[in-house]
């Protein structure tokens, strides 16, 4: 029953929609057109920061303005601080009768819709070493190495490519790999700025959960992760209600990788409902 175009960017850094907002008005307003000629009983509203207000404000849609301080523009933040509609672990946002469309998929479409071809390119944000960013347009399938050739960014050895931003980015092993429809950013990190991850078991300092929005007892959590308890984490600590907003890591004393523990105790949980059903 509710689009939810989504006019910020779910990392710090990365700024590809709010471009899209602010420079593809027209494809936009094409786009939300085409949406609602679909079914007139939807609707639309489009999240961005109170800067670009006026440009959403021409698209059509209703507009909710949000701070974009990192990580309100996540969907399950959305829902909970926007709509007031916290989603329960293990249901969806279609469940609820929401559907959530990033700004960039909705000018592709008003795009498609008024030159009359598909779009093959993508929007992404380039986080160079300095942490200074771009924004660009890449062809899908284009190699990184490519866009840092044009961009005259150089790597040495050691130096890490990670697809996505700081918090949520996951990293790429060769800069052969090609741009993807869901690639939203590309960083370098230089090898001497890089913080390494410890093998070491939590501390127990607490960290993890005052910094998480989802409330989550993640010192609890993390243990049950690393012993491949995963059913037990769903169960007794809320796997499933985690954001995936990297905060937990990214204040973690001991420097565990808790973050990626989280996203492999998610993965091999959904094997295990899988082989059951």
């Amino acid at each position: 029953s509710t689009i939810v175009i989504n006019g910020m960017d779910g990392d710090l850094l990365v700024t590809k929609n709010q471009a899209v907002v602010k420079s593809e008005g027209e494809n936009l307003k094409k786009g939300i057109e085409a949406l609602q000629e679909i079914n007139h009983q939807y609707k639309i509203i489009m999240i961005v920061p109170p800067t670009l207000k006026n440009e959403a404000a021409k698209t059509g849609a209703e507009v909710r303005i949000i701070d974009p301080a990192f990580p309100n523009a996540l969907p399950k933040m959305l829902m909970d601080k926007v709509f007031n509609r916290p989603v329960p672990a293990g249901k969806s946002f279609l469940e609820m009768g929401f559907c959530f469309i990033s700004a960039e998929g909705v000018a592709n479409l008003g795009r498609a819709l008024n030159e009359g071809i598909m779009p093959v390119d993508k929007c992404l944000t380039v986080i160079k070493k300095d942490n200074s960013t771009v924004n660009i347009k890449a062809r899908l399938g284009t190699p990184i190495a490519q866009i840092l050739e044009i961009l005259n960014i150089e790597t040495a050895q050691g130096d890490r490519l990670v697809l996505g931003g700081p918090m949520r980015g996951l990293a790429a092993y060769a800069e052969e790999t090609p741009i993807q429809a869901d690639t939203d950013a590309i960083m370098i990190q230089d090898r001497a700025s890089m913080i390494s991850c410890s093998q070491t078991h939590c501390i127990n300092c607490g960290e993890c959960v005052r910094a998480c929005p989802a409330k989550i007892p993640v010192n609890m959590l993390v243990r049950l992760l690393e012993n491949g308890l995963w059913e037990e984490a769903a169960r007794q600590y809320d796997l499933l209600s985690c954001y995936e907003c990297g905060l937990c890591s990214y204040v973690c004393t001991a420097r565990i990788p808790v973050f990626h523990a989280i996203m492999m105790g998610k993965y091999e949980y959904g094997r295990l409902i899988t082989e059951e059903i």
